[in-house]
């Protein structure tokens, strides 16, 4: 069995504990958004910004209270997740509408668009197996959805020409097909669906290879389903466009067809995937750890010293130039990471909080 506090503040399962007989109440928060290549707040908010190339953005947060006693944890929680993956020409696209400007005339845009939002309650049941070298987890939850949109677009378009009274022309064709709990783009008046069931399974594992070197990995979501009854869907097809100014900027009114309607609808979580190896020596322990969900990989390095009942640790991710830092308690934890020191400019924010009461 695994139970020193050097491995337990390195193990990505969650709610690991090197005291496992103990009865202990804890609550947690998980908030993490990042956007590639831009500022989070800008593309949330719809603010003008110089949009740069990126192809990916997400945030996931989770809220629980549960309990735990050796090695069996019972939590209700509460999630908010929301996943957008697009092509480089759609970024630019968007960016230059939000600005107000004109697409370049001399090139066709390539746009594809994919989403996958849910907002919901449950109930997760964990289970901790423990052998000399290694710690197995699994947990099922079952969960409530309340919010929906899961859709995906594509096509092209280019700028044409003038199509009189100063007005530009955009030529192409989008065709769009989403289901939802609110038609956040066309306004269509309609009744909430209703999750009928949802449930979603995870996994984990740490392998302490030897004295010095652990390997830890966490699946969440490794397969899940949540269906919805009835779900409004929209399905459409975007063609020739006019540009039209108002108030100084230019605004894009398409031609639209389409067909709405409502179906039952069958919803998959994105998996995630956690992996992280390290090196213990002492006092002191490096890691490599890697995350890759939303068509985004985050990989950063780690250095963490552990010393009376308490770790520390600092976190660097290259690519983003994002730094954290994060304590270990055996009641509480906190951790936080970010690429600026203003949060409106940051393209990569993470907070974690975490208090653990032993009963008995």
């Amino acid at each position: 069995m695994l139970t020193s506090f050097s491995v337990a503040a390195l193990s990505l399962i969650p709610f690991n504990s090197m005291n496992d007989d103990a009865l202990a109440v804890y609550t947690s928060l998980n908030s993490m958004i990042y956007v590639e290549n831009n500022s989070a707040y800008n593309l949330i908010k719809g603010k003008e910004s110089n949009y740069k190339p990126a192809e990916s953005a997400f945030t996931f947060n989770e809220v629980s209270i549960g309990t735990k006693y050796k090695n069996i944890s019972f939590s209700v929680f509460y999630r908010y997740e929301w996943f957008l993956s697009f092509s480089e020409d759609t970024m630019e696209l968007y960016g230059t509408t939000v600005n107000g400007g004109l697409i370049d005339s001399d090139r066709t845009y390539n746009l594809a668009l994919e989403t996958n939002h849910i907002q919901s309650e449950g109930l997760r049941i964990g289970y901790q197996y423990n052998m000399n070298s290694v710690n197995l987890y699994a947990a099922a939850s079952y969960l409530n959805a309340k919010k929906l949109m899961v859709g995906d677009s594509s096509g092209s378009a280019s700028l044409t020409g003038s199509c009189g009274d100063d007005l530009k022309c955009y030529s192409g064709n989008l065709n769009l097909s989403y289901t939802y709990s609110e038609d956040e783009l066309f306004s269509r008046d309609i009744d909430e669906p209703e999750s009928l069931y949802g449930f979603s399974f995870d996994v984990g594992a740490d392998w302490k290879i030897n004295q010095h070197w652990l390997a830890s990995v966490f699946i969440q979501d490794i397969y899940s389903e949540v269906l919805w009854d009835e779900s409004p869907f929209t399905d459409a097809h975007a063609t020739t466009a006019t540009s039209v100014v108002k108030g100084g900027k230019v605004n894009i009114d398409p031609m639209i067809t389409g067909f709405e309607g409502n179906e039952d609808y069958k919803q998959r979580l994105p998996v995630k995937y956690n992996g992280l190896i390290g090196y213990m020596d002492g006092y002191h322990a490096a890691y490599l750890q890697g995350f890759h969900s939303y068509g985004a990989t985050l990989v950063h390095l780690g250095y963490q010293y552990q010393n009376s009942g308490s770790a520390y640790k600092i976190k660097l991710y290259p690519i983003q130039k994002a730094i954290g830092l994060e304590y270990v308690h055996s009641i509480f934890n906190v951790a936080i990471t970010s690429d600026s020191f203003d949060y409106q400019k940051s393209s990569i924010l993470e907070l974690k909080l975490g208090i653990s009461i032993a009963l008995m």
